[in-house]
């Protein structure tokens, strides 16, 4: 059980998406980052599209630190579905996820299950002690009837293997966007756009995203670097 003087902690961050992040995860957070908070609190029935270099934390905060803000804070029970390029990934954010539970006091009295042997605290989905459930598949077919509050697309677009532009579109608008219709629920898209044909630059166009891209370099209008995205964790120098 957390310490009384946890109170202030847990109402902040209950209240804020950023401060749950730096209070309660101890989270490195950049500008960038502070966007992402902020777009997160205003932006309504709109759903999110980041563009982001890799090793930026899109992940970590936005695919584990996103999910457990949400159920952390929830009022009643929520779904969370997180789709990856491979299970492999999904198997990691959903590590990730339940590491961050066992091992952080403020989280553990709200999410933990009393008897991890008698509840789902799988490899790919979890059901929280207040309820709240969330579950880490590949981007595909597999996520048919399960209807989340949140669904979050983490990298579904590889770089590095030869990637089906059209067909991931396909999956997208024909399988992944109608199952947050039943509960109203929100979408964010993360990853490194593969093609300038490809969904997250198709995202850019769609009135129903907010969308940013935020490269690892900014640059000056004359095409020099101007400075790091992300100084914190990427100084100039080193990329």
């Amino acid at each position: 059980m957390a310490p009384p003087e946890a109170d202030l902690t847990r109402e902040l961050a209950r209240n804020s998406f950023r401060y749950f992040c730096k209070l309660i995860m101890h989270q490195k957070f950049g500008d960038m980052h502070e966007e992402w908070a902020e777009m997160v609190r205003t932006s309504g029935k709109k759903h999110l599209s980041f563009m982001s270099a890799r090793g930026h934390f899109k992940t970590t905060i936005m695919s584990v630190c996103y999910p457990l803000w949400r159920m952390y804070r929830a009022d009643k029970p929520i779904r969370v579905v997180a789709l990856s390029g491979t299970l492999k990934q999904s198997s990691e954010i959903m590590t990730l996820v339940k590491e961050k539970i066992e091992n952080n006091p403020l989280l553990e009295e709200v999410l933990l299950p009393e008897n991890l042997h008698a509840t789902k605290w799988s490899e790919t989905e979890i059901k929280c002690k207040n309820g709240c459930r969330m579950m880490c598949v590949p981007f595909g077919d597999a996520v048919r009837g399960f209807h989340p509050n949140i669904a979050i697309l983490d990298d579904v677009l590889k770089v590095d293997e030869a990637t089906d532009i059209e067909g991931a579109k396909d999956t997208f608008w024909g399988t992944v966007f109608p199952i947050i219709n039943a509960n109203h629920g929100k979408l964010v898209v993360l990853g490194t756009p593969v093609a300038y044909t490809d969904l997250l630059h198709d995202l850019q166009k769609n009135d129903l995203f907010i969308t940013k891209t935020y490269p690892a370099v900014i640059l000056n209008d004359d095409g020099s670097w101007k400075r790091a995205q992300f100084p914190e964790h990427y100084p100039l120098e080193d990329l």
